[in-house]
């Protein structure tokens, strides 16, 4: 005796399309005996008019008013009708709680993917504000923004060729305003002759202005210091000797007694 899993009480007939008798029950005592079951006489009705040899099912009440529900294919060739009857609650029991079990992992499924997606939201929100961060501070030229984003320097995605592009802007502004602080303080030493050649490929895009600028300034130096210390010593000893008092320090001392050969500073008057 054969059962399908999980419908113990199904049961199998094979009957004769055309005399309606028993060539298969589980009760051998039935065998040769024409069936007395209205559900298998409509389906021997349906199969022999219609001829159809597909397998169909078929929902009828029996005698005692229960549901059954009946799968059934009509071999043609041997005028022969096979079918599987059982109890239609437990059949839709059965369908009940596979659609329950169903139901219960895609829930158990969309559970994960909403709790993958938050873990992922929340890191990319946890490094966004990272990068936030370091941008403001390099809108307020903190140079040292770019060195919390080196563990993001490398990766492929968004955030890492952000940190990246951070990272070299940090970089070129870094090596820019050092070798500006370097031309500067060789020339406030006296060192006129500077290289501001030396690092120019650091001046790139809208920098290279400000490198012909230096440029500028090396080729038309103004007075060294202290030519220009002894200038202003000079004028004022003019005005405390002949009393000649005028803003231009360019002008000359109208006496001209400072351009006598032996008299500090007499080249610079006039």
């Amino acid at each position: 005796m054969y059962y399908i899993k999980g419908l113990p009480n199904s049961e199998y007939v094979l009957l004769n399309a055309e005399t309606g008798t028993y060539l298969y029950h589980e009760n051998e005592e039935l065998l040769n005996q024409e069936t007395s079951d209205k559900g298998y006489l409509e389906i021997i009705g349906c199969v022999g008019a219609d001829g159809n040899t597909q397998a169909g099912t078929y929902s009828y009440r029996d005698e005692n008013g229960v549901k059954q529900l009946v799968v059934y294919k009509y071999l043609k060739d041997r005028n022969r009708v096979f079918m599987v009857r059982d109890n239609a609650a437990e059949v839709y029991g059965e369908v009940m709680t596979v659609r329950i079990t169903i139901g219960i992992l895609y829930a158990l499924v969309a559970l994960v993917i909403m709790l993958v997606t938050l873990f992922i939201l929340y890191q990319e929100g946890r490094e966004l504000m990272v990068m936030e961060h370091a941008i403001s501070r390099l809108g307020n030229l903190e140079l040292t923004a770019g060195q919390k984003l080196e563990p993001f320097v490398g990766r492929t995605d968004e955030i890492g060729m952000i940190a990246q592009t951070i990272h070299h802007v940090c970089d070129c502004l870094r090596k820019t305003i050092n070798d500006i602080d370097r031309i500067l303080g060789e020339m406030a030493d006296g060192n006129i002759a500077v290289d501001v050649s030396k690092n120019e490929s650091y001046y790139i895009g809208d920098f290279k202005v400000l490198a012909e600028s230096l440029k500028s300034i090396r080729r038309r130096p103004g007075p060294v210091p202290g030519h220009y210390a002894a200038k202003r010593i000079h004028q004022r000893d003019c005005i405390k000797r002949h009393g000649y008092h005028s803003p231009d320090s360019e002008q000359r001392c109208p006496l001209r007694q400072c351009q006598r050969p032996g008299y500090p500073g007499h080249r610079l008057c006039g």
